[in-house]
């Protein structure tokens, strides 16, 4: 065997073929990537990406901020975290408890009101009017649980799980005003 065709990556471990990698993804993203992490798959990313943003609140001094906002109808994985994530109650349900102290999601995780506009709007709602709702319902959101709680928000740009749902067009960049008014990745 003259080149070793398969090697994890954990815990800082890596080979020549997984560097070459990095540094081609690193020139293909458009912007500056000083680290490039690697997982299983996504829940494994999706796990990663909470500690980060975790960690990152820890070196801002900012320990409080553990709580991640996630969206209803969202699927981000099958790990405690991931499925914490996701906004599929049927995931939770399977993991049992009560009514009244359900094991999943695990504290610490919000939910908000998918942006289906065929689903969750309201009758007449426009979709500038229903992206802007969805931000006030973030900004609700955050005020109720504490700007000071609440570390990042987790969305995919197009969510599947439940059907293929598209936001409105505004969405993204609504929210992600809300977010940075409150320092939240």
């Amino acid at each position: 065997m003259e080149e070793l065709p398969y090697y994890h990556n954990f815990w800082n471990q890596g080979h020549d073929r997984v560097y070459e990698f990095a540094e081609r993804l690193s020139n293909f993203i458009p912007r500056e990537v000083g680290k490039v992490a690697f997982t299983s798959g996504g829940s494994d990313a999706n796990d990663t990406a909470v500690k980060v943003a975790w960690y990152y609140s820890n070196t801002q001094g900012a320990t409080q901020k553990k709580k991640v906002i996630a969206r209803g109808k969202a699927y981000h994985g099958v790990t405690a975290v991931a499925a914490s994530l996701s906004g599929l109650p049927g995931l939770h349900k399977s993991f049992g408890g009560t009514a009244d102290a359900a094991d999943m999601p695990l504290p610490g995780f919000l939910h908000l009101t998918c942006p289906h506009q065929y689903r969750s709007a309201h009758l007449g709602e426009g979709e500038e009017d229903f992206a802007l709702r969805l931000a006030s319902e973030l900004e609700d959101t955050i005020h109720r649980e504490g700007p000071d709680t609440i570390a990042a928000m987790i969305a995919e740009p197009l969510m599947g799980a439940g059907g293929v749902m598209p936001p409105p067009r505004t969405y993204f960049r609504e929210v992600q005003k809300v977010l940075k008014r409150h320092n939240i990745l």
